[in-house]
């Protein structure tokens, strides 16, 4: 049940599914087209792969994920530096049809807060790029990708108030506080290794299951 504080964070409410996928589609930024959000996230997953592999954990049979990863551009620039093709999750079929298509990547269409064709700790590691704020039910989904995350997982998340965020008709939660989000994630499966504010409306998590 999510606490009195996560329920005062939410923006916004949706009706069905089909109502959710459609706000995703209509109102969440093409990755592969606006290059200047599109390549943030893509340097930050490639980054992530360049910490696991100084760290001599990367191998090429390592099962990675892209959480939300959107039509694949960030999930196709980490294959393009490691090697590895990322799978990518999503809910909105015509962004996975991009990502399959143009970067021939293996994708998912699932909500995250339910991934049952993926089984327990089938993904070594795992990102996710300014996706949680999307998440209808965002303890659900990080107990989900505990679930099948093996190793680790990055998050990228925003610091955000209400005002703002319920300008966008995608977003359903918002904080504005680092330490919030390190609740979020500690309370629901997760061990903090690495936290940063990168600057003053982004945050950077590497996290364990707990």
């Amino acid at each position: 049940m999510p606490s009195a504080r996560m329920q005062s964070r939410k923006t916004r409410a949706w009706q069905s599914d089909a109502e959710y996928i459609a706000d995703q589609n209509a109102n969440s930024t093409w990755s592969t087209f606006d290059h200047g959000w599109g390549d943030a996230a893509a340097r930050k997953f490639v980054s992530f792969g360049e910490r696991i592999d100084a760290e001599g954990d990367l191998f090429h049979d390592d099962k990675v994920a892209d959480f939300g990863g959107n039509d694949g551009w960030a999930a196709y620039c980490f294959y393009l530096h490691h090697k590895i093709k990322p799978l990518v999750v999503d809910c909105e079929p015509k962004r996975l049809e991009y990502a399959a298509k143009h970067y021939k990547l293996p994708t998912l269409q699932a909500f995250i807060e339910n991934m049952s064709e993926l089984p327990d700790k089938s993904i070594d590691w795992g990102f996710t790029s300014h996706t949680m704020e999307h998440m209808r039910e965002p303890e659900k989904a990080l107990r989900e990708i505990a679930r099948v995350v093996k190793q680790q997982c990055c998050f990228v998340v925003p610091l955000e108030d209400l005002h703002h965020a319920r300008k966008n008709h995608a977003h359903a939660i918002c904080f504005t506080k680092v330490g919030d989000w390190a609740k979020l994630l500690e309370a629901n499966g997760w061990r903090v290794i690495v936290k940063n504010k990168a600057h003053k409306y982004e945050a950077h998590f590497i996290a364990e299951p707990a």
